[in-house]
């Protein structure tokens, strides 16, 4: 899969991208708190 594709498209559309999982756990708890 091309990565860089992905981001680009998350970057594109203002959709969050985690591309490790200290992002990632940092976007989901984020994501969490805010319900």
């Amino acid at each position: 899969p091309d990565i860089n594709a992905l981001v680009r498209a998350c970057d594109v559309h203002n959709v969050p991208c985690a591309t490790n999982t200290a992002t990632a756990r940092l976007l989901l708890r984020q994501l969490q708190s805010q319900h």
